[in-house]
C-alpha cells in the first residue's frame, strides 16, 4: 500500500520545505564567497541547476525558513544559504547513486514514517479538531483541581502514624497545634509552632500532600499523613486568592488533555466496532517457542499476526513501528533467559495498545490522506535528511581517522581558552510568589536574618529548600534563570538584589562567592572534549573534501543573478 510513495514524492522535489539537516552540515563546514544579488522576484526563476535537478526561488524560500528559525537574524546571507542548498542537493544525488535510497532499511524507515504522519493527520481531524476548552470548562477545572488559593501550612512531624494519632488525639481535646508542634515536631521549624511562613501552590506542592491539603478548609488539622517514611499533621493557618491567568494555560491544557483522551476513547470505540471483531492470532507462548534472541528471529517475527479484524491485521511488526519501546521491552522477555511475563505481556494487552494507533492508520489510508500534500513534502524531507546523514555518516564519519592521545594532548596545550571552566557566582535565591512576602523577607535580611535560612522555609523553586536556596550561575545558565546573571556579574560577596520580579514571581539574590574562570587539567573530561574538537575538525576538512569531489562529478550552475 505504500509502495508508490517514492514515485509520488520524487514530484514534490523541489517544492517542498527542506529541514535543518542536511542544510546544518553544509552551513556548519563550508565557507563561501557571497553571490551577486539579482533583481529577479518570480518564484519560478531559475537559482540553480545541479545534476537533473532545478532548484528554483521558491523552492529555495522554503528551505531558508527552519534555518531562520533557528538562527541568528542576518548570521547567514542568502548566497550562503543558496550554497549549503546546492551541496545538500549534491549529497542527495550522490546517496541516490550509490543506490542509498533502495536500501531495505532506508525504504523501512520510510514506510514507518509516512504511517506515523498518516496516524497523526487522522488524530488531527478525528480528534484535535472535534475538541476545544471552553471559558466555563477552564474556570470550571480552576476550582475543582483545587488551584484558587495558596495555603499557608503548619506541621508537626513524628516518627511513627501511633504518635502522629495521639498528637491529633491531644488537639481534638484542645491542645494547642504550636505548643505541641514545639513539643513533639521533627521538622526544623518547630520552634515556630511548625509554621512554615510561606504559601504553597498547588503545583509546587510535595505530591505526598497535594490532595490532601488542598482539600482542607481554614484551621482545619488533617488526619496523619505518610511522609516520607514518618507521618504528618498538618493545619492551615492562612489562604490567599490565586487569579486563574496566573495558571490559566496549565489549567486550560489540562482540560484539552481530558477532552482528547475522551474523543480519542470514542473514536476507537466506533472503530472497533465497524472494524470488529478481534480475534487473536497466536499466543505468548508461541511467539516464545520461535524467539531465541537474534536479529534474525527478531526479524522473522515482524510477519506473525498477533490479531485479525474485519479489513486488516495487526502483525507484530506493526506493533513494532507503533510502540517501539513496549516492542523492545516485550522481546526482552521473549529472550529464554529474560524475566518473567506478567499479566500485562498477554497478547490482548499488546494488541489493546498498538490496535487504536493501527486502525487510526486504516481510517486515514480510507480517507485517502496518503495522497495529502503536506504529508507527501514531510516524506520527501525525511527521505532527503536520511540520505544525506547516510552519505555523511559512510563518506565523513567512517573514513576520518580516530584521534590519538597526543594529538588531544596537543590541541589542550595549544587551546588552553577552550578548556577553561566559565565565570561562576554563588547565590542564595529566595524566590517566592508575592512582591508584599518578598519586601518583608528582604527587610528581615537587612535586619541580619540568615538568608540561606529564610530560602529554606520560603522559597518555591522546586527542591531549592534541600540546599538553601543555593545556585550557580554563570552566563551560559541565563536561559534556564533568565535575568539572574546580568543582576549579579557586577555584584560583590555579601550584596544582596531585590525584590525582582521574574517569571515566576518575586526574587531576592544575595551573592555567597565569586569563583573565576580556570583551566581544567587534563583529564578524561579534558581529553574527551579535545578530541572532540579534532574529530569535528577532520569532520569539517573531509566534508568539504567530500563536496568538492561532488561538484566535479555533477554538473553545477548556480544563477546568482537570479537571487
Amino acid at each position: 500500500m505504500f509502495e508508490g510513495f517514492r514515485s509520488r514524492s520524487d514530484n514534490l522535489r523541489g517544492r517542498s520545505g527542506r529541514r535543518l539537516c542536511g542544510a546544518a552540515l553544509a552551513l556548519a563546514f563550508c565557507g563561501f564567497q557571497p553571490l551577486q544579488v539579482g533583481a529577479e522576484d518570480s518564484p519560478t526563476a531559475v537559482l540553480a541547476k545541479v545534476g537533473d535537478r532545478i532548484i528554483t526561488k521558491a523552492d529555495f524560500e522554503s528551505f531558508k525558513v527552519p534555518i531562520i528559525r533557528m538562527t541568528s537574524e542576518g548570521a547567514q546571507t542568502d548566497s550562503a544559504l543558496l550554497r549549503s542548498y546546492v551541496d545538500r542537493t549534491l549529497l542527495i544525488l550522490e546517496a541516490e547513486r550509490l543506490g542509498i535510497d533502495k536500501e531495505a532499511d532506508i525504504i523501512q524507515a520510510l514506510t514507518l514514517f509516512k504511517k506515523a504522519q498518516l496516524v497523526k493527520a487522522y488524530r488531527r481531524q478525528a480528534v484535535d479538531s472535534q475538541v476545544s476548552a471552553s471559558e466555563e470548562e477552564v474556570l470550571e477545572h480552576f476550582h475543582a483541581s483545587e488551584r484558587h488559593r495558596a495555603v499557608r501550612v503548619a506541621g508537626i512531624l513524628l516518627e511513627t502514624k501511633k504518635e502522629a494519632a495521639d498528637v491529633l488525639d491531644a488537639i481534638e481535646a484542645g491542645g494547642d497545634f504550636a505548643e505541641l508542634a514545639r513539643e513533639y515536631s521533627l521538622y526544623e521549624n518547630a520552634e515556630e509552632g511548625g509554621d512554615t511562613g510561606k504559601f504553597f501552590y498547588k503545583d509546587t506542592t510535595s505530591d505526598a500532600l497535594k490532595d490532601h491539603i488542598f482539600k482542607m478548609a481554614l484551621n482545619e488539622v488533617s488526619e496523619p499523613l505518610p511522609f516520607f517514611g514518618r507521618w504528618t499533621l498538618i493545619k492551615i493557618l492562612d489562604e490567599v486568592p490565586v487569579e486563574l491567568s496566573e495558571v490559566e494555560d496549565f489549567v486550560r491544557g489540562e482540560v484539552l488533555i481530558r477532552k482528547k483522551r475522551e474523543r480519542t476513547d470514542a473514536v476507537v470505540d466506533s472503530l472497533t466496532n465497524v472494524y470488529g471483531p478481534v480475534k487473536f492470532e497466536t499466543t505468548v507462548e508461541q511467539l516464545k517457542d520461535s524467539y531465541a534472541g537474534s536479529v534474525e528471529d527478531s526479524t522473522r517475527l515482524d510477519a506473525v499476526v498477533l490479531c485479525t479484524f474485519a479489513r486488516g491485521q495487526l502483525t507484530f511488526g506493526d506493533f513494532r513501528g507503533i510502540a517501539p519501546a513496549a516492542a523492545r521491552t516485550f522481546l526482552g522477555k521473549l529472550d529464554p533467559w529474560g524475566p518473567d511475563f506478567t499479566e500485562a505481556d498477554k497478547i490482548d494487552s499488546l494488541v489493546n495498545e498498538a490496535l487504536p494507533t493501527r486502525l487510526f492508520l486504516e481510517e486515514g489510508l480510507k480517507l485517502g490522506l496518503e495522497d495529502d500534500p503536506k504529508i507527501e513534502a514531510a516524506v520527501l524531507n525525511e527521505s532527503e535528511d536520511l540520505l544525506v546523514s547516510s552519505v555523511y555518516r559512510r563518506e565523513v564519519e567512517e573514513k576520518i581517522s580516530d584521534v590519538t592521545l597526543q594529538e588531544a594532548r596537543s590541541f589542550y596545550e595549544q587551546n588552553p581558552k577552550k578548556f577553561q571552566t566559565t565565570d561562576t557566582i554563588i547565590i542564595t535565591e529566595i524566590l517566592v510568589r508575592f512582591e508584599q512576602e518578598a519586601a518583608e523577607l528582604r527587610r528581615q535580611i537587612d535586619e541580619g536574618a540568615d538568608p540561606a535560612e529564610l530560602a529554606t522555609q520560603h522559597t518555591i523553586r522546586p527542591g531549592a529548600d534541600h540546599h538553601k536556596g543555593k545556585l550557580e550561575l554563570t552566563a551560559y545558565k541565563e536561559v534556564r534563570l533568565p535575568g539572574r546573571w546580568d543582576i549579579v556579574k557586577d555584584m560583590q560577596v555579601g550584596e544582596v538584589a531585590g525584590p525582582i520580579k521574574v517569571d515566576e514571581g518575586y526574587t531576592i539574590l544575595v551573592v555567597q562567592e565569586n569563583k573565576p574562570a580556570e583551566t581544567k587539567p587534563f583529564k578524561a573530561s579534558s581529553q574527551r572534549r579535545s578530541k572532540a574538537y579534532i574529530s569535528i575538525h577532520k569532520a569539517r576538512l573531509k566534508y568539504v573534501e567530500v563536496v568538492a569531489g561532488l561538484y566535479e562529478r555533477f554538473p553545477v550552475e548556480v544563477f546568482e543573478e537570479n537571487l
